[in-house]
């Protein structure tokens, strides 16, 4: 739904710039207004329009331009909107004119040219006689090979930094350990299924599927319980996954992945218990129906590993009509590629990943993010493009991108902004300047207090060395006169001595992180000094 006018009124002799309505309805029914720095074009989700700001154009250029995003706003979701702001930006354009195309034109990718011409056919329409140029400059582009490798490291778009990556897998960690305790606090919400035992368990397992094998939605959404299978190694019992595939113009699951992928234990484990809470919702619907003597471990393997909620709501007249209404190739009761991206996003929300690149407001998760931090890693492995694509389950054609991709390329990507100046941000409300008698201190071995803990269940629980993996944790509250440096060196010194010892690029991150967590606490406990001093205290 448009709520403006996208007629430009214009009176002979005035100026340029044309009269035009201020607010606007996104395609996702919010209304914002083109002025603010910030528009509300999605439920959870801003559009910081304002970093078109730092773009050197005309006060002219950039009052079209902002209004050029908000009518593609109007049409266009989130995701599509933020992309082409993001390759704007990233051309560092300096002039919506032809010469302005031309000074860029050998510097930028597909991405960034596809932005371009999305606003260039809106910016035509606006004023045909400025911008005719520029349009036709930019369609007149042609970039080889027909993919932007800078994509694949964009801070907004491309790959996660090791710290943004660890942190992710981290708190999944966290969360699958203490997903019953999560549940059992959320009495107040069981009376919808989002939060129900079955459903709380499928969150984490889809987010757990899409960050461990790096496959699309629609791969995930496919899967039915057959296509996991138990297969005997040297090593003992190993769980496998056939993956489907999805190409344009083939039937439903008519072809899978040549190579299974394997579930190490503890995602087997996840399945397992899955697995369980998922037969109790289908016996119940079952016993509902007065549907008997059935073979429950044939119908299971034939229905989606990710179901609809209407097949555990379902009602059927009799069993014959129930056992038909699904198969082997069947889509029926199947999630879309959207329901995935609902549940991973969902989980997202639930535990908060940390970026060391971006605030909070604009740092998001999605799947081309997670097989662009896969592609990655694995190249600076050293692995090849044909085992890169068989990890990512796509034509070494497409994985030679992260293998042509340099040293450096990798380096940026993992490159934190200067004094941890964000995560310092965040860490600073997680402050304390005293820890009072029946608080829970958080000591290291010479008995020095660092910090308290707000949730003493939650530190019974964890698995993690005090005091160092304290640091970070939403329940570590950093005394602000600690001693955090001396933490600061005894973790330098442990990684340089695991380095030296030949652990591997991987098995230092956990500590790599930790090191950047403990400098951003130096540094907001320090700014909480100072202002403490200014204000007398």
């Amino acid at each position: 739904m448009v709520t403006h006018s996208r007629r430009v009124h214009r009176e002979r002799g005035a100026s340029n710039n044309p009269s035009r309505e201020s607010s606007f309805t996104a395609k996702s029914g919010f209304t914002f207004n083109i002025d603010t720095p910030n528009w509300d074009v999605d439920r959870k989700r801003t559009l910081t329009i304002s970093r078109l700001d730092h773009l050197k154009l005309t006060e002219r250029e950039l009052t079209d331009l902002r209004y050029a995003f908000a009518v593609i706003a109007t049409t266009r979701p989130y995701g599509s909107v933020n992309k082409f702001l993001s390759g704007v930006i990233n051309s560092n354009i300096q002039s919506l004119t032809s010469g302005g195309v031309t000074n860029i034109k050998s510097e930028i990718g597909v991405s960034q040219v596809d932005s371009l011409k999305a606003i260039a056919r809106e910016l035509k329409k606006i004023d045909k006689d400025y911008y005719a140029n520029f349009h036709d400059e930019i369609f007149s582009l042609r970039i080889s090979e027909g993919y932007d490798v800078s994509s694949i490291y964009d801070v907004e778009t491309g790959a996660l930094s090791e710290y943004e990556f660890g942190d992710l897998t981290e708190k999944l960690n966290i969360y699958s350990s203490n997903v019953d305790t999560w549940h059992d606090e959320a009495d107040s919400l069981r009376t919808s299924r989002h939060h129900t035992s079955f459903s709380t368990r499928e969150r984490l397992l889809v987010a757990r599927f899409t960050v461990i094998f790096s496959r699309r939605p629609s791969q995930i959404a496919a899967i039915k319980w057959c296509d996991l299978s138990i297969t005997q190694t040297e090593l003992g019992d190993e769980l496998e996954l056939s993956v489907p595939m999805i190409k344009q113009g083939d039937d439903f699951r008519e072809a899978f992945e040549v190579t299974p992928l394997k579930l190490l234990h503890d995602l087997a484990i996840e399945v397992f218990n899955y697995r369980k809470f998922y037969l109790e919702e289908l016996k119940t619907m079952l016993e509902r129906n007065n549907i008997k003597e059935v073979d429950l471990d044939k119908i299971m393997s034939l229905l989606p590993l990710f179901p609809e909620k209407k097949l555990f709501d379902l009602e059927v007249k009799s069993k014959e009509k129930f056992l038909t209404s699904f198969g082997e190739k069947s889509p029926s009761f199947h999630l879309t590629s959207d329901n995935i991206k609902t549940r991973f996003n969902r989980m997202m929300d639930i535990i908060r990943p940390e970026s060391d690149r971006l605030s909070p407001e604009n740092y998001r998760i999605g799947n081309n993010r997670l097989r662009h931090t896969a592609g990655t890693t694995l190249a600076m492995q050293g692995y090849d493009a044909l085992s890169i694509a068989q990890s990512l389950g796509n034509t070494p054609y497409s994985a030679r991108f992260y293998v042509d991709m340099s040293d450096e390329v990798r380096v940026s990507i993992d490159e934190a902004f200067k004094a941890n100046t964000l995560l310092s941000k965040s860490f600073s409300g997680s402050l304390t300047s005293e820890i009072t008698a029946g608080e829970v201190a958080i000591e290291d071995m010479s008995l020095r207090e660092l910090g308290k803990s707000t949730r003493a269940d939650t530190c019974e629980k964890c698995t993690k060395a005090r005091p160092i993996g304290c640091y970070g944790c939403n329940s570590f509250r950093p005394l602000i006169t600690a001693d955090h440096k001396s933490k600061l060196l005894e973790v330098e010194n442990l990684y340089e001595k695991r380095k030296k010892s030949g652990n591997s690029i991987i098995a230092l991150s956990g500590l790599r992180r930790t090191i950047i967590k403990i400098k951003a606490t130096i540094q907001a406990c320090s700014q909480a000094r100072t202002s403490l001093m200014g204000r007398g205290k």
